[in-house]
């Protein structure tokens, strides 16, 4: 199974603007079944899930997974981590996220730490053209 590079950004995005932290203190964690649900997220239910455990794995995000017979069963995102609110700031505003696909895409590596360099390498660009727009 292939990543969906979009699908992981996408997904924090979508994460970071519904996911709440209560009066009471509670994290109240999004399914599966509600991302799958989601106008916002149109992917097959199956790069969701992967791409969850793949922010989990990488210590993105916090997730819960049940599984049987070799099945999801159950998927539960209770939050983003600071790992993964740092990378989403790195890949945040679209303009980035084209160009740092075009050099991934150039490069032939997708992994965080090479997504992460280069969106950072992107903005660094970026900060003289807007300082100059001031």
């Amino acid at each position: 199974m292939k990543i969906n590079h979009d699908c992981i950004r996408d997904l924090l995005l979508y994460l970071e603007e519904n996911l709440v932290l209560t009066p009471n203190l509670e994290f109240c964690s999004i399914s599966l079944q509600e991302l799958i649900d989601s106008e916002q997220l149109n992917y097959p239910k199956e790069d969701i899930a992967h791409s969850a455990i793949l922010l989990d794995e990488a210590g993105y995000i916090d997730i819960s997974v049940l599984y049987a017979d070799n099945c999801i069963s159950s998927l539960n995102i209770h939050r983003i981590l600071y790992d993964g609110y740092s990378f989403l700031d790195s890949i945040r505003p679209q303009t980035v996220w084209d160009k740092t696909k075009s050099v991934c895409l150039t490069l032939g590596s997708w992994s965080f730490d090479t997504i992460t360099r280069i969106a950072s390498n992107v903005l660094a660009q970026t900060i003289p053209i807007i300082i100059a727009n001031l």
